[in-house]
């Protein structure tokens, strides 16, 4: 049973680590791509689209931590019992 727990929480940790890293390499592009265009509406637009995107990375953490404090109560009605 404790292997599982782990495998969870590693899972858990690297889902949140690829979140994280997807809005790095999302705001480094746009900047990127803001250099490269020197447009500014279209600048916008690509930053737009990255704030866009990233809301998924930032779901990604959201059920992380929701996932987190249902596993931490479960542990502790497990105990009671």
């Amino acid at each position: 049973m404790k292997k599982i727990v782990l495998a969870c929480e590693y899972l858990m940790a690297i889902a949140v680590y690829g979140a994280f890293l997807s809005l790095g390499i999302y705001i480094a592009v746009s900047a990127f791509f803001m250099f490269l265009v020197q447009n500014e509406i279209t600048a916008w637009g690509i930053l737009g689209f990255a704030a866009y995107s990233n809301v998924g990375a930032w779901v990604a953490y959201a059920s992380f931590v929701a996932q987190k404090d249902m596993f931490e109560t479960w542990k502790q009605q497990n105990k009671k019992s």
